[in-house]
């Protein structure tokens, strides 16, 4: 039989290997700190030289629609399902009538 000392150890021992594992996320289908849910729902590279207020993305976040200058990275498809941080922006001059403009910071599959 193990003796106490011995039992005592091997219950460390083993807490420590398995209690402190990292929580890792799956890349694809969890999101990172600061991520939200989105799809690309709109895609219109055509209005850009006559508009100067237009966006040429529209961006869905839950219940919102949220309109984009530019996506870093190549996600030119629609109804693309995305993990996204972005930034509200607040525009001046002729175009700060626009309203739920956004600057993505970041954003990849999902």
């Amino acid at each position: 039989m193990l003796s106490r000392k011995t039992l005592l150890l091997s219950m460390l021992l083993w807490a420590a290997l398995t209690g402190c594992k990292k929580n890792e996320l799956d890349p694809v289908t969890s999101s990172q700190p600061g991520e939200v849910a989105a799809v690309i729902t709109k895609i219109d590279l055509s209005s850009l030289g006559d508009c100067t207020c237009c966006t040429p993305y529209q961006i869905q976040i839950d219940k919102d629609t949220f309109q984009a200058d530019q996506l870093p990275g190549s996600f030119e498809t629609l109804t693309t399902t995305v993990w996204l941080k972005y930034e509200y922006l607040q525009l001046s001059g002729t175009c700060n009538q626009v309203q739920n403009r956004i600057g993505i910071t970041s954003i990849r599959n999902r």
